[in-house]
């Protein structure tokens, strides 16, 4: 009974205990239309307690001060745009909306659009702006001035992942019979719109059936500005709750056609075509192939170089180069292969050093191998389709020392290699007689089974530690620490801190040792520091010396 009666009372301690962990502030305010400033009935709005600041434990990025597993709060809106929220503890909050045709307005510094609350008592009158989503519109015209109805408006937008542009196609807007389209529901950034001609399937047809299109003429497609390539596009820039104008005039030249057959084909099998002009976005062709011999045609032609390809969903796919030059090309042959894999093994040299960390920094054992500060590296490699960059797609891959593996899904073509490792750094990268450290490219043939890819690492390297003269803000504040020796890769190091201070820090561990240029960047979000000619335009950097189980500490004062 006595020990009964402790269980009681323990229950009993605990309930009070556990209303006061609830909270007691309260916070309320409404919805607005951030164009009209009317009230928005019905928005799903969110509030979640964020941590307080970031910490960097090795190699890891640890959030601290906060609560654990506290799951967010929603409300829903009301007929005037209320919300309230109750039972909220001290702490800081992140507020934001959710409905659809609206996307969130956040302004830095701007007190009436919260993205973050610090909660020290109640509060009332909390205002959150949603837009509108933006909006393109515009009219296709020949050169003539008459409107082409059906034209089709490619609409991209443009980012830069991992320092490397990266165009995404959005969707694809039709021309009405006017020649007027509107491309809707879009988020505020940086878009690129490129209008061409009628857009294309492959029509399957048996025997005789080929169908008779009568297109002696066709558009050359034009970016937004009059541009014939995506480098020299017009961007769009899209703003919450505003709309943009973009007219096209689209020159009506001779078409041309594309036959050809694909060998050792399938019956019924349904392939898709494309043509594509170096990096430039593709669009599917309209074409039509005979589903018992394979022979197809491309139609809507202009004149020019281009690249044919094939594919039949994901297990098929082949190009071939083509020349339009005022006639038909004829004869084409274009064979689809399967995808294969690429194989690659991983060595690793040496043991994990003991780094002597200035007193800011804390290395767990923890962040290496399986809390082994001794255990080999691991090293990953990835392959990027190097002739379509714009539209980067990345297979990726890892392993342990003596361990292998295996990358699949890999169709014929030239492809960019790049390998990295944890606890430790490369010092070679074999594919044959490739050197892939001196040359990052591979090329996979047709039909044949790529060399291994043998990576030998050594363990250890240098660690680099730093401040940077700004606050740090997530996905943007980071130090750029580029080698001297070319053609490795630019390295980046986010920023992690305080929000509230005027200065953050940056670390990374194994680095190779050797002469680096280390700049401090406010926001990298947009900058694409694969191009050569973006890292000579950086001014400003100091030169930073790694040594192999040393660590270097640096201060950066100049900002990009």
């Amino acid at each position: 009974m006595r020990r009964i009666s402790w269980f009681l009372l323990l229950v009993f301690i605990s309930i009070p205990l556990f209303a006061q962990n609830q909270g007691e502030f309260t916070l309320s305010g409404n919805v607005v239309n951030s164009v009209t400033g009317e009230p928005i009935r019905n928005v799903q709005v969110t509030l979640t307690r964020v941590f307080d600041r970031l910490e960097m434990r090795g190699n890891l990025r640890i959030a601290l001060g906060g609560p654990q597993n506290e799951p967010p709060k929603t409300a829903f809106a009301g007929p005037s745009g209320e919300f309230q929220f109750t039972g909220l503890t001290a702490g800081t909050y992140s507020l934001t909306g959710s409905k659809p045709g609206f996307t969130p307005l956040f302004r830095m510094g701007d007190s009436s659009a919260p993205r973050s609350i610090t909660l020290s008592a109640s509060m009332n009158g909390v205002q959150l702006k949603l837009a509108p989503k933006p909006a393109i519109e515009g009219k296709v015209v020949d050169q003539f001035g008459e409107p082409i109805p059906h034209s089709i408006i490619n609409v991209y937008q443009v980012s830069v992942n991992e320092g490397a542009r990266r165009i995404q196609p959005v969707m694809n807007a039709e021309t009405n019979d006017r020649g007027i389209y509107r491309a809707h529901d879009l988020t505020p950034g940086k878009y690129m719109l490129c209008a061409m001609g009628p857009n294309g399937s492959t029509y399957n047809y048996i025997g005789d059936g080929t169908p008779r299109y009568e297109s002696w003429e066709a558009y050359e497609r034009v970016y937004w500005g009059g541009a014939r390539d995506f480098a020299s596009a017009t961007p769009v820039i899209l703003q919450a709750g505003s709309n943009a104008q973009a007219d096209f005039t689209l020159k009506m030249q001779p078409a041309f056609r594309i036959r050809g057959k694909i060998e050792d084909y399938n019956e019924h099998q349904t392939v898709n075509f494309e043509l594509r002009q170096g990096n430039e976005p593709s669009r599917n062709s309209r074409a039509s192939i005979n589903g018992t011999t394979g022979r197809f045609e491309v139609y809507d032609v202009v004149d020019g170089a281009y690249t044919l390809r094939g594919w039949v969903g994901n297990r098929l796919r082949g190009e071939t180069q083509v020349v339009i030059k005022g006639a038909n090309a004829n004869n084409i042959s274009l064979t689809l292969w399967p995808p294969i894999s690429v194989r690659y093994a991983v060595h690793t040299l040496g043991d994990l050093p003991a780094y002597q960390t200035p007193p800011h920094v804390t290395v767990d054992a923890g962040d290496f191998d399986n809390g082994d500060p001794t255990g080999p590296s691991a090293c990953s490699i990835q392959l990027r389709d190097s002739q379509l960059a714009a539209n980067l797609s990345m297979q990726s891959g890892g392993g342990r020392d003596g361990t292998g593996g295996s990358i699949s899904g890999i169709f014929p073509g030239e492809y960019a290699v790049e390998v990295d490792c944890f606890g430790g750094y490369p010092i070679s990268a074999q594919a044959g007689a490739v050197d892939l450290l001196a040359n990052p490219k591979i090329v996979i043939q047709p039909g044949a089974a790529p060399p291994v890819i043998e990576i030998t690492a050594r363990t250890g390297g240098g660690m680099l530690t730093g401040k940077l003269p700004v606050s740090a803000i997530p996905g943007k504040t980071a130090a750029l620490l580029v080698p001297a020796a070319p053609p490795a890769n630019p390295i980046l190091l986010p920023a992690f801190g305080y929000p509230s201070e005027t200065s953050s820090q940056f670390q990374r561990p194994f680095l190779a040792p050797g002469t680096y240029t280390a700049y401090a960047l406010k926001d990298y979000s947009e900058l694409e520091y694969r191009r050569p000619e973006v890292l000579q335009s950086l001014t400003g950097g100091i030169s930073v010396k790694i040594e192999d189980g040393k660590t270097t500490d640096i201060s950066l004062t100049a900002i990009q």
